[in-house]
């Protein structure tokens, strides 16, 4: 379980933030694209339970963190009926034998000890059997578009944006390391590659339509699915919603930072000797950002800005050689099609009048964040 436990909101990323906030926590420039798991926190078996507050100060200043934290965000869930559904054999094995299931869905953002900050989302499944639950195998995004190919396709309706969330228990000796880290949080792994498919289709005010469920057996290598069953479609309003639709344009367009959660986003800067960051000039072309960094064994450092719309729009990464200097960071322009979301794509130019919040980070040799700052400027 969790070492802690605290309640606050979240939005979950985009691709662009999943592929190379990857390559980022681990410190190298190349990364591989089956290197889909964001989830850095080490999960204990022992839980502990606290009230949300601010990492402690260290002796030295920045700050530092003990234990393992994990926020919960949002979820929901439904009651509903397998029977006569070509599902997998394993959910009448572990789950059911009347067909009736229990499906709990639940979103978390996890601070590990060395300080970074990741997405976690949990499906619980459970019957008359027993009950199983199971990770996402990485950030999800929001989507506007399906393939053809795509069995969901045509419960889609005339609506194509959606949420997807993909399950699976981490069968096999390549999951060894990533199941460790869960502790025992997530169900014990059976050798049946149990897996499940969750979708959420989106209108254009930003309602839940309905859900759309899938029980999936997993190729070895838990990425591509060998069986699924056909997808059930699901009303909306037959969900328990535990906060879940409240936030789910956040949850589309939003993209999660790697070193604050939620409820940090009033966070005040600590002043550590060694160190100050601050946003020296602001423009439609450009963002300043100074960082003078006196702190010793600091390997790189990060810079990123997102939009008042919460999505990321520009990222920068420094190396050991350019500790300290003044900085420039420009919108990103993503090969993808721009949303409206991210005007600044479709421009290139910050937006002017608009706020934007810059956060920084200094990572350590060992890859830990020894301080991070945040900041909001608003383009003239």
């Amino acid at each position: 379980m969790f070492e802690k436990f605290y309640t606050t909101k979240m939005s979950t990323g985009g691709k662009e933030l999943r592929l190379r906030f990857e390559k980022l926590r681990s410190g190298n420039g190349k990364f591989s694209r089956l290197a889909g798991i964001v989830i850095a926190a080490v999960m204990t078996t022992a839980p502990t339970f606290g009230t949300a507050v601010m990492a402690a100060m260290g002796a030295d200043g920045p700050e530092h963190w003990d234990n393992n934290e994990a926020y919960y965000l949002d979820g929901t869930q439904i009651s509903l009926s397998v029977s006569e559904q070509d599902v997998p054999a394993w959910v009448y094995e572990d789950i059911t034998d009347n067909g009736s299931i229990d499906v709990a869905f639940d979103r978390y953002q996890v601070r590990s000890a060395n300080g970074w900050v990741s997405p976690m989302n949990l499906i619980e499944i459970g019957g008359n059997k027993g009950e199983i639950t199971l990770a996402s195998i990485g950030d999800t995004r929001g989507r506007s578009s399906t393939y053809i190919s795509d069995p969901k396709m045509e419960l889609m309706g005339d609506n194509s944006m959606y949420i997807e969330y993909r399950f699976v228990e981490f069968s096999g000796e390549e999951w060894h390391d990533f199941r460790k880290q869960y502790g025992t949080f997530i169900s014990p792994e059976s050798g049946k590659r149990r897996g499940a498919e969750l979708a959420f289709v989106i209108s254009e005010d930003w309602s839940i339509e309905k859900a759309i469920l899938g029980f999936t057996v997993m190729k070895e290598n838990d990425y591509e699915t060998e069986f699924c069953s056909p997808y059930i479609e699901l009303t909306y309003s037959s969900f328990a919603d535990l906060g879940f639709e409240d936030s789910i344009r956040d949850n589309y367009i939003m993209t999660s930072n790697s070193f604050f959660t939620q409820y940090e986003s009033q966070y005040k800067n600590l002043d550590v000797e060694g160190v100050k960051i601050s946003v020296t000039s602001a423009s439609k072309d450009g963002i300043s950002v100074n960082v003078e960094n006196e702190l010793p064994d600091i390997a790189r450092h990060l810079i990123m800005v997102y939009n008042d719309q919460g999505s990321f729009v520009s990222l920068e990464q420094y190396d050991q050689k350019d500790m300290s200097g003044t900085f420039v960071l420009k919108p990103e322009l993503f090969p993808e099609q721009p949303y409206e979301w991210r005007e600044e794509e479709r421009k290139g130019e910050f937006l002017s009048g608009h706020t934007y919040k810059v956060i920084a980070a200094l990572i350590n040799s060992n890859n830990k964040v020894v301080y991070r700052w945040q900041d909001y400027v608003t383009i003239p």
